[in-house]
């Protein structure tokens, strides 16, 4: 429903599995993340990152460039659970207040892309940064 992307450039560490180790550490404040041998990331969000009416998708991958550095990319998506659906629904029923409830995920979104890009941050500290984009 609302949707991000994150992504940043880091030099590798001493071996790819010390920038993999390095990569999933980071983000681990975004929730249990894990960094698969072949560059796929997982993350199962923390619960702050989720609301009463929604809820936050994460993953992402790591991917060797031609030059020898890595970019980390995380996704993001922020949208009603079934409580926010339920909520929509009756409320556009009985009070015409249903349609509201849609921007419940577009909050978190907002909070969600913060704590991404700090995530990202924490990586970039931990090797040379070779810039960030966003979309």
């Amino acid at each position: 429903m609302f949707k991000g992307e994150e992504s940043v450039v880091i030099a590798p560490l001493a071996s790819e599995e010390e920038t993999f180790d390095h990569i999933e550490e980071a983000l681990q404040a975004l929730g249990r993340a894990r960094v698969s041998g072949r560059g796929n990331i997982d993350i199962s969000p923390r619960g702050t990152l989720e609301g009463s009416f929604s809820k936050t998708t994460l993953r992402g991958s790591v991917r060797e460039r031609k030059n020898g550095d890595y970019e980390v990319s995380v996704w993001y998506d922020c949208s009603l659970n079934g409580a926010g659906w339920a909520v929509c629904i009756l409320g556009f029923i009985f009070l015409l207040f249903g349609p509201l409830i849609i921007f419940a995920p577009a909050n978190l979104k907002n909070e969600v892309s913060r704590r991404v890009r700090s995530a990202l941050e924490d990586i970039e500290d931990g090797g040379e940064s070779r810039g960030r984009r966003r979309r």
